[in-house]
């Protein structure tokens, strides 16, 4: 990584030729190793290409694209933005002996040393949790890793990530530069469909994304009231639902004389594990039945208040 602190970026690389007469402005290739040298905003995506001349106009200003012809390649951003970039050396697949030395030159940027690398982060999801578990390469300074977590939808062709979520923090156990293994419970009312979860890590003068990683949280396999907890309850409790599909869901609550005491979710909810808050502060104590209406007809769960 690279982190710009001018307003001028420019990276070099220079390659070895294959051996022929010199000649002024020659446009036939004149490369042992084609190797290619690419910049990229890891912030916005945008890759940048070396410049190169135009055989039929030589001392026309060069352009950037992929220059197969010169043993040197540059690339120049005279306004560069401020972030981080990386730079890429590769080739077309065909090098004579197994490598290729070469040597590069950097203007106008500078090393960022991260303090913590992230080696791999999976998640492992099921129908009410994603456990996600990550391990790091080195570990240079204190920090924590923000664990963020946003909806993926896909319409029309196209990829939609929504608003990230904070789900929780996890401390860096270590500055001594090794590495280690992290996981972490995410049981924050995880809907069925594709998520996207990140690590961010943060420190006292840094914040930026270390890993990524999508999953898809399966939806449940029927209908069913699961639960109420607690039960018998005080002033609150939370009533489990699965939903196998999107449909519109009633949850009324009655006492023991069938009179209605509260509303308390009347509209369509989306496939999933849902926890359906029940507020029960004002309710006397005694015997309440929530019903549960939706396209599977009602169902009917039996709920304690004591004081």
């Amino acid at each position: 990584m690279m982190e710009n602190t001018e307003s001028k970026l420019a990276a070099r690389v220079a390659r070895l030729a294959l051996t022929g007469p010199p000649s002024l402005d020659n446009p036939t290739p004149q490369l042992r190793h084609d190797l290619d040298l690419r910049l990229r905003n890891e912030a916005t995506g945008e890759v940048y290409l070396p410049y190169t001349l135009r055989g039929e106009d030589p001392s026309a200003p060069a352009l950037s694209g992929d220059n197969v012809v010169d043993p040197i390649e540059q690339i120049y951003l005279p306004d560069a933005p401020a972030g981080s970039y990386t730079i890429q050396v590769a080739h077309k697949g065909r090098l004579l002996g197994g490598a290729q030395p070469f040597s590069l030159l950097v203007a106008g940027a500078r090393d960022v040393l991260r303090s913590v690398a992230v080696d791999a982060l999976e998640a492992e999801a099921k129908v009410d949790a994603v456990h996600l578990r990550w391990t790091t390469l080195f570990e240079r300074a204190p920090g924590t890793f923000r664990v963020e977590r946003a909806r993926l939808t896909f319409r029309d062709g196209s990829r939609r990530t929504g608003d990230f979520v904070a789900l929780g923090a996890v401390p860096v156990a270590g500055a001594d530069g090794q590495g280690r293994a992290y996981d972490f419970l995410d049981e924050a009312n995880v809907l069925a469909g594709r998520h996207l979860y990140r690590l961010v890590y943060e420190e006292a003068e840094a914040l930026y994304v270390v890993a990524e990683t999508e999953v898809e949280v399966p939806a449940p396999e029927r209908y069913a009231v699961l639960s109420s907890y607690p039960n018998p309850l005080s002033n609150h409790a939370v009533l489990v639902l699965d939903l196998p599909e999107q449909q519109p869901v009633k949850l009324e609550i009655f006492d023991a004389l069938g009179r209605r005491v509260a509303l308390i979710h009347d509209a369509s909810l989306p496939a999933g594990r849902h926890a359906l808050s029940v507020e029960a502060t004002r309710w006397p104590p005694g015997v309440y039945f929530a019903r549960v209406l939706t396209r599977e007809g009602p169902r009917t769960h039996r709920m304690v208040v004591m004081r």
